[in-house]
């Protein structure tokens, strides 16, 4: 930080000079009054959410407890709380998670086995039989 010589010297000059003397007034009310709060400690944006996202999960949490007593068997079984994040699976590469979401839902690329077993298209009756391509997950 740079370091500066300052010198002030008082003026007996300018007493009683209309407006000096309410301007003094005012200064030394400011000098000797609290102290305004740092800038540091003033709130966030990031954190003022953090507080709005704590209050209004309190407040679903409250509400679902306190409905939960008047709902049948079926409802409440349900709860407000659910995953709302991006699953990993959709940072893959779209032709491995093509791959991936075809093994999970048995829905495939087929080809290689029909064409194994001389199956014929019109009874394959499979999803994707035209791909012909195959792709490695690892």
């Amino acid at each position: 930080m740079k370091q500066l010589d300052i010198r002030i010297k008082w003026s007996p000059g300018h007493m009683e000079i209309e407006g000096n003397e309410e301007a003094d007034r005012l200064a030394n009310a400011g000098a000797t009054g609290p102290m305004d709060q740092a800038i540091d400690k003033l709130p966030t944006i990031s954190g003022v959410r953090t507080i709005v996202r704590q209050k209004r999960l309190y407040a679903e949490t409250n509400w679902w407890e306190e409905m939960k007593t008047s709902l049948s068997a079926g409802y409440k079984e349900w709860s407000p709380k659910y995953n709302t994040k991006e699953p990993k699976e959709l940072t893959l590469p779209r032709a491995v998670l093509h791959r991936l979401l075809a093994m999970k839902t048995g829905h495939g690329d087929y080809a290689a086995y029909h064409q194994r077993f001389d199956h014929q298209k019109q009874q394959a009756g499979m999803l994707m039989w035209q791909c012909k391509g195959t792709i490695s997950l690892l």
